[in-house]
């Protein structure tokens, strides 16, 4: 079986990527720092989000479900998802704390009354707790990253 992964530049409707729908937007990747970058590298980058967007795909494509079977991939969501945030974190150097997320009252409150913000959470090098901020659904995604209280 074969996959395809289809790339797009500032969609409104891909979020960085799109597991159902087997997609990554170029630019909301590109708008993560580098690791290569002069500033520090701190919580997602761009190569982190590429690899774990990749890794993501890679993993349903070798379970071989059939692309057009919704619920059996909603069913391997989530071992996928942990795939790509494994190889996200060695790519970063950190942690991402998919259960903070998981449990985070922004992401509740956000996604029940439709509010246009994803957070994610990582633990630094340094230990510190670093929380992104990411709009979605709109072409012109924003990133914010502050350091905050453990």
């Amino acid at each position: 079986m074969k996959k395809t992964v289809w790339a797009y530049k500032n969609s409104a409707k891909i979020d960085i990527g799109s597991y159902q729908q087997g997609a990554i937007d170029l630019d909301d990747i590109q708008k993560h720092n580098s690791i290569s970058d002069a500033e520090p590298t701190t919580g997602g980058t761009a190569e982190g989000v590429l690899i774990h967007e990749l890794v993501e795909q890679f993993e349903l494509q070798k379970s071989g479900v059939d692309p057009n079977d919704k619920a059996t991939k909603d069913a391997r969501f989530n071992d996928d998802h942990q795939a790509g945030i494994n190889a996200e974190n060695q790519v970063n150097g950190n942690t991402r704390l998919r259960e903070k997320e998981q449990i985070s009252e922004g992401n509740r409150v956000d996604f029940l009354h439709n509010n246009p913000y994803y957070y994610k959470y990582y633990r630094q090098k340094d230990n510190t707790i670093l929380e992104e901020r990411i709009s979605v659904e709109s072409k012109d995604m924003q990133i914010n990253k502050k350091v905050i209280p453990e």
